[in-house]
Order: structure tokens, then sequence, then C-alpha cells
């Protein structure tokens, strides 16, 4: 398998089932070994059930992204043209809100190419500042982060139904 068999593409009504599944998925196995599994199977209820992605489907002001290998669905990625932190107030930006690929494919450059993708969404949309938050403990993320060029700007509070945990707010300048 190389990069070059991965395609990208927007995200349609029609895929909520499989971005549902592929999220809960993802989520459960990028934490499953870090957080507590009540609170994460509760946030995973929540936060991927088909409802609920079907909504933010339809949401104008959400951007999803499908990576898939063949016709196999191995991570997706989803864009926030709405909320932004107080820090980027004066500035036109968009959030990379997720970003997730099965656990078997980390390392296939997934992730590069899903920044890449977002990168000239953002470019194309005329933002300025594109940023993200990253769990302060996953550094594969933040290391992918800083390596196309995003820097720390602050931090945020992530709640995982009764936990909290510290985010890394990083942002990158949009050429």
């Amino acid at each position: 398998m190389n990069s070059h068999s991965i395609r990208i593409r927007k995200a349609r009504g029609k895929d909520s089932k499989i971005l549902a599944k592929l999220g809960a998925k993802t989520f459960f196995e990028t934490y499953s070994d870090k957080v507590k599994k009540e609170n994460l199977k509760l946030y995973i209820k929540q936060a991927f059930n088909k409802e609920k992605i079907s909504e933010e489907l339809k949401d104008k002001k959400s951007i999803f992204l499908i990576a898939f290998e063949n016709r196999k669905a191995i991570g997706y990625a989803k864009l926030n043209k709405d909320k932004k932190p107080a820090k980027l107030k004066n500035f036109k930006s968009i959030e990379i809100e997720r970003m997730y690929v099965l656990k078997k494919m980390i390392g296939q450059k997934i992730g590069k190419s899903f920044m890449k993708k977002c990168l000239q969404i953002a470019k194309n949309g005329n933002y300025q500042v594109i940023w993200i938050g990253i769990w302060e403990h996953n550094k594969p993320a933040i290391s992918l982060a800083k390596r196309v060029g995003f820097k720390i700007f602050g931090s945020q509070v992530f709640t995982l139904a009764n936990e909290n945990h510290k985010d890394l707010l990083m942002r990158k300048r949009i050429q």
C-alpha cells in the first residue's frame, strides 16, 4: 500500500452511516487505553451515532472528508467554519475539528494527506488561519501538525463525559 492508492473525498449525506461507524472505531482505538472506559463509551454513543452525524453533515458550517483505500473507509476529517477561540476572533479562521485514521493505517501518511486537503480547503475559502485542538498527550498528532507548520498558541479544556482533558491549540497562517 502506498499513499497514491489513498483517495480523499468530501462526504455526502448518504455517508452518515460510514462516518458514524468510522468515528466510533477510530475514537475508541485512539483513546481506549488512555481514558476511563465508561466515559469513552458514553462519549462515543453521544458523538458518533448515525443521527448526530447526519445532522453534522447537513450543517453548512461543517465539511467532512473521508479517506478510502480502494473502497474501504480508513479515516476521516471534519472542518468547522464557525467555531473559534478568543485569540483568533480577529481572523477569518477554520478549525480542523476532528481527524482520525484507523489504527492499522497509521504511518501510511494519511494524516499528512488530510492536512494537505484541509489546507487547500482553507486556502480556497480565503481563510487567514486554520487551527486545531489536539490532546496534549497525543504526541504523534502534535508532531504531524508541527511538521506541516502549525504552532501552539494556547490551550482549552476538552470534556469527555466526566473527564476533563487539556487540548493544545495550534494554528497555521494561510498564505
